[in-house]
């Protein structure tokens, strides 16, 4: 399959140049995804990237924005190995990232044929927490900045959201020295310790949100911690954990969802929404739900459309699996349904990405896929999002499975119970073979789904809401 991809790559190169278009700048895109066994192709001509099937005929978006998640960049030094297998079945390849990112930005940056975009939204996880023990973060930090500064956009224009790994490397007051340079407003919510959450307008019309998901976490620091071990003694693994133990035996009893071999951590079943209480995730918090009340709110009076951003997926059909979900998602998709006014949730954490949209609200929750796990010939996964006058227009490279909760199976071993990459149990389920929808009671999560969303279409994917603000319906074509 792969020779088949280079020899077809190779023929629309061809094509490109008896068009007397440049290969370097070629308006041709190729990609792949390959997913439960399949291979599937695209070949995209992205000269009429400007239309949307929910607009007028030639309209010019009113902003377009660049959107990357968990690249999780690791400084490696030249004897460590860069292709880690993952209990999951993939592949981290930290050696591609840096060319994922770059092929990424090329397209930001309008090198590819296409408008340059007028801002990035880096999802969370920029760089990977592996640099903290190898004591490589500032110099991951700094080569990922450097990369992102190259561009007509400006330091002020690269918003980015806080994820586990930033925790993981740096503490909250470091983080404030590089994440807040793009925010509007300090002062309203410049909480001690720094929490990074706020608001903004892109363009006329529209207002984007960027929560911090883990401003109650136990990677955090100061009085949070407190709130964050009371939560996650929904764990069952943390119910017998005194709440004045130190937070090392917190770290040990949510490290994981499976069985440790000391006895401390039993496996949790992959329908329990309790397997969300893990260390890598968090909480928005209800200070901050507060605040997201009170824009919103403000957003619906003069009729803007919302999209909201935050690192941690919120909707239960939209992970791979329940241990990716924020501790407080209920609350936090509470606030954001009863808003009537925001189109779409995005967020990054759960590698393999997701897309569903939520059939009470109509509110679309895309995650949009990790490079870091990309196989090769697979597409460099990143977005471009064109918004419209009343609608959110798509396109990219990868793709993503259609509603991944509401699977009855697990998707790691096809449901056999056996891992496919290793023949071992496997780890996600335990080797029961469910998925997360497969015995939970959850938000409409008891039907099997295997559909794709292909970021390479021709047309790209458009999110659109009726401008009736009562009832509103949401589609996707």
């Amino acid at each position: 399959w792969l020779k088949f991809l280079l020899k077809l790559r190779t023929l629309l190169h061809k094509m490109s140049a008896c068009c007397a278009i440049p290969c370097s700048r070629s308006a041709w895109s190729l990609g792949a995804s390959a997913i439960s066994g399949s291979l599937v192709l695209f070949a995209v001509d992205r000269r009429s990237s400007s239309q949307s099937p929910c607009e007028t005929s030639g309209a010019v978006p009113r902003c377009r924005v660049g959107l990357i998640a968990d690249p999780q960049y690791f400084a490696y030094r030249p004897n460590r190995k860069l292709d880690i297998p993952q209990w999951v079945g993939t592949t981290r390849r930290y050696g591609h990232v840096l060319e994922h990112v770059r092929t990424a930005l090329d397209t930001f940056r309008g090198d590819r044929g296409t408008a340059p975009v007028d801002m990035i939204v880096q999802l969370g996880d920029l760089i990977d927490g592996a640099n903290a023990s190898a004591g490589t973060s500032r110099l991951a930090l700094a080569q990922m900045l450097q990369e992102l500064r190259k561009g007509p956009w400006q330091e002020q224009q690269v918003h980015h959201v806080v994820g586990n790994n930033e925790l993981k490397n740096f503490t909250r007051a470091e983080l404030a020295g590089w994440m807040c340079s793009a925010r509007p407003e300090r002062s309203s919510n410049m909480e001690e310790p720094y929490l990074h959450y706020y608001d903004f307008a892109p363009c006329v019309g529209w207002r984007f949100i960027v929560l911090d998901t883990y401003a109650v976490s136990l990677l955090g620091e100061g009085a949070q911690l407190n709130e964050a071990k009371t939560m996650v003694k929904r764990n069952p693994n943390c119910a017998e954990v005194d709440a004045d133990a130190p937070l090392e035996c917190f770290l040990q009893a949510t490290a994981g969802f499976d069985a440790s071999a000391d006895g401390s951590r039993t496996f949790l079943d992959p329908s329990l929404t309790e397997r969300r209480f893990l260390a890598y995730n968090g909480a928005v918090g209800s200070h901050q739900r507060s605040w997201l009340q009170g824009v919103l709110a403000k957003a619906g009076e003069v009729g803007e459309q919302v999209i909201v951003f935050g690192h941690n997926p919120l909707h239960p059909s939209v992970v791979n699996g329940l241990d990716a979900l924020a501790w407080d998602y209920q609350e936090v998709l509470e606030v954001i349904d009863g808003a009537g006014c925001v189109l779409a949730y995005i967020a990054g954490h759960d590698h393999s990405g997701g897309y569903s949209r939520d059939p009470a609200t109509g509110i679309h929750h895309l995650t949009v896929p990790s490079a870091l796990e990309a196989p090769p010939g697979t597409g460099s996964r990143y977005l471009v999002m064109e918004l419209f006058e009343n609608s959110a227009r798509l396109w990219g490279e990868g793709g993503v499975l259609m509603d991944p909760g509401r699977t009855a199976h697990c998707r790691t071993c096809g449901g056999s119970g056996i891992a496919l990459h290793d023949g071992k149990t496997c780890f996600p389920c335990g080797g029961s073979g469910e998925g997360p929808g497969g015995t939970c009671s959850g938000r409409s999560r008891n039907t099997q789904s295997d559909s794709y969303l292909y970021f390479g279409s021709s047309t790209g994917i458009t999110f659109a809401r009726e401008p009736c603000r009562k009832g509103p319906r949401c589609v996707m074509s």
